[in-house]
């Protein structure tokens, strides 16, 4: 609540290992809102949050310096890297199974290299070029990215501006919406690939 914070240092919300990380950008400049920092803090029910802070300094009428201080969440960017950095990892040690990526690897770094960038490239037309709705997401439901056919399927002008978001915020159908919720659910918890089932969505 906001009374839980007036009066209280800004210093006292934040992870113990991010205080000097914030001392420092404040102490640093902060003359324009050109710079940030990302750090986390605690809510009200202890939950770590990932923010992006701005800061800038200012004089009150009686001569006082201050500090305005604006803070954005990025939690939910943050968590999207973190599953992109997981499913990055999960691809390379996959192609780290195959003999010709190992020999790469080991005695061409740089074909190794290229030949990961070419299978990413090679999914990308893929998913771009099938006729199928594509979607992906991650164990909490949020969309992490869809193809260009599901984007017009849902009105959105960008696949990009799909992720973080969730079904409540893009389906009208609250029937469609709990099915969805449903058989993905079903997915996560027995980790098994489901295939051939027809769905009849409204829009």
């Amino acid at each position: 609540a906001e009374s839980d914070l007036v009066g209280n240092s800004f210093l006292n919300i934040l992870f113990s290992e991010d205080k000097k990380k914030a001392v420092r950008f404040l102490k640093k400049g902060i003359d324009t809102f050109d710079n940030f920092q990302e750090i986390k803090l605690f809510s009200a029910k202890d939950e770590i949050i990932w923010v992006e802070i701005k800061a800038r300094k200012f004089t009150d009428e009686d001569k006082n310096e201050k500090i305005l201080i604006i803070v954005k969440d990025i939690s939910k960017q943050k968590k999207i890297e973190v599953n992109l950095r997981e499913t990055e990892d999960r691809f390379k040690k996959i192609t780290d199974t195959i003999p010709e990526i190992r020999f790469w690897k080991l005695f061409n770094p740089k074909k190794y290299e290229e030949a990961l960038q070419s299978s990413y490239e090679m999914l990308q037309m893929v998913i771009e070029n099938i006729p199928q709705y594509i979607i992906w997401k991650d164990i909490d439901q949020s969309y992490l990215g869809c193809n260009d056919n599901y984007a017009k399927l849902i009105e959105i002008e960008h696949p990009e501006n799909i992720i973080g978001k969730t079904d409540e915020e893009l389906l009208l159908d609250k029937n469609q919406i709990q099915f969805n919720k449903e058989q993905e659910r079903k997915v996560i918890e027995s980790n098994k690939v489901v295939f051939h089932t027809n769905e009849s969505w409204i829009l």
